[in-house]
């Protein structure tokens, strides 16, 4: 896709930190923060035989945290944006990883990564009410940019100054609580229509609309209660309020592009109706949802994810009010996705300076619908590569198993959490994640031992797929 080299211009990444390489031995520490340049360590230590390399004037900021205890090892990656020779974009990018022994002594990997944020509202043909299906509008977002003139036409919305702030990394005096995040501020999005036409996943060509809001956020809070063999990772998602929104229209056969804002609606930068951008949305049924996915592995063993007995992988499983469960061949748990615990949902309405709870719908979706759909190349190209990356960075592997294990475009499944009251005003969401570990008495893992290298590997390699994409797609 040519968006991801022209257009949105970028007022730096907020508070960045400083730039320092990764080596071996920072794997064998209790914890740590760093800021990476994936395309020049890509260029560095990372080429890929057969690929071109990024070019020298590209360069990327990645935000990492990394923390070592108990047993349990987390690698998180927030991608905080990328410079080429013409434009810097943000591209908000995240993912988690933890490594860790299960309980009866087996090498377990589970892997979190949001995919994207979609619109849609319900139709008349709608299979799952409040939650966006195949037979819903369904609009794709994406938070990268491009000049707009060629799709809006002289009213084509302005270039917006979006920001990267880092949350520090910060921990408990006992060392069982840790806590930080990434806030993405004043981001600009553009919005696809998604379609399935003939059995086949697709995309409109021409964006159907524009808009800018306050954040993206991600907050994170680790808990780790070595007695009871948990590490329990609580993720708040917060979506800002909509600003602006520019949505593609017609009178007749006269197309036009309509503004809507929190006063009104205008066309040409003149007043056509008193209608908010609130009021659009609500009217026209336009609903919110985060889309995401989950990886759970162990090596030499297979997975399996149910919710109520019910296979979690394959179909669409409504979990709003329970959990999706991850066991191994040998019956042991080892990680559950839980949605009921935090079932509800804020909606901070700035109109009528209020707050209300809302239910939120959260169910199991076919991940060929979204991992086969042109509209996310930029998603399914990065994950694609994954494995070759690993596998080049885990030598103490056994590699054939490593590339065959690692393989996370093999989702466990793919979870849509919607939120049918919105409104275009600000959401937050928090659900649960557990994984299930065999805790050691160590903080540290002992220098040199294959576990202790593998989280790494792999979320490094989660992000530094980013570098392929970008100079694959770059025209």
């Amino acid at each position: 896709m040519a968006l991801l080299i022209v257009g949105l211009s970028v007022s730096g990444t907020g508070n960045a930190l400083t730039e320092t390489p990764l080596t071996p031995s920072d794997f064998q520490g209790e914890s740590w923060s760093k800021s990476l340049d994936l395309f020049d360590y890509v260029r560095k230590y990372a080429g890929l035989p057969g690929n071109q390399a990024p070019p020298k004037d590209w360069s990327t900021d990645l935000r990492l945290n990394y923390i070592n205890i108990s047993g349990v090892k987390l690698l998180y990656a927030g991608f905080a944006g990328v410079s080429t020779d013409n434009a810097s974009l943000i591209v908000p990018v995240q993912a988690f990883i933890e490594s860790f022994k299960t309980r009866d002594g087996l090498d377990a990997v589970t892997a979190s990564s949001f995919l994207m944020m979609m619109a849609f509202n319900d139709t008349g043909k709608s299979l799952y009410p409040d939650s966006p299906d195949v037979n819903d509008n369904l609009w794709a977002s994406f938070n990268i940019g491009r000049n707009l003139e060629e799709f809006f036409g002289e009213n084509a919305p302005p270039r917006f100054s979006s920001s990267v702030e880092t949350i520090p990394l910060k921990s408990s005096d006992d060392k069982r609580e840790w806590t930080w995040g990434t806030r993405y501020k004043n981001l600009a999005t553009i919005w696809w229509s998604l379609n399935n036409e003939g059995g086949r996943p697709g995309y409109n060509r021409i964006p159907t609309a524009f808009s800018s809001y306050d954040e993206l956020t991600f907050s994170y809070r680790l808990v780790l209660d070595p007695a009871q063999g948990t590490a329990q990772m609580y993720i708040s998602y917060t979506i800002g309020e909509m600003r602006e929104l520019w949505v593609r229209s017609r009178i007749g056969f006269i197309p036009l592009i309509v503004h809507y804002n929190d006063t009104g609606a205008f066309v040409g930068g003149k007043t056509v109706s008193d209608d908010s951008i609130h009021r659009f949305l609500t009217e026209n049924g336009i609903k919110m949802s985060l889309v995401l996915f989950q990886r759970n592995l162990v090596i030499d063993h297979t997975t399996s994810s149910t919710s109520g007995g019910e296979n979690a992988t394959d179909g669409s499983v409504d979990v709003s009010s329970g959990s999706v469960q991850t066991l191994t061949d040998t019956g042991q748990k080892i990680c559950e996705v839980s949605f009921g615990d935090k079932k509800t949902y804020q909606l901070y309405n700035s109109t009528s300076d209020t707050t209300t709870s809302h239910e939120a719908v959260t169910r199991t979706a076919d991940a060929k619908f979204y991992a086969h759909n042109p509209v996310i190349n930029v998603q399914t190209s990065l994950l694609r590569f994954l494995p070759k990356l690993v596998r080049m960075m885990t030598a103490t592997q056994n590699q054939n198993k490593v590339e065959e294990g690692l393989n996370i475009t093999r989702v466990d499944y793919l979870y849509i959490t919607s939120y049918p009251v919105f409104g275009g005003y600000k959401i937050v969401n928090d659900p649960l994640y557990t994984a299930y570990f065999k805790p050691t008495e160590s903080v540290g893992s002992p220098a040199g031992s294959p576990s202790s290298t593998l989280p790494i590997m792999i979320v490094v390699g989660v992000a530094a797929t980013i570098v392929v994409f970008f100079v694959m797609r770059r025209r």
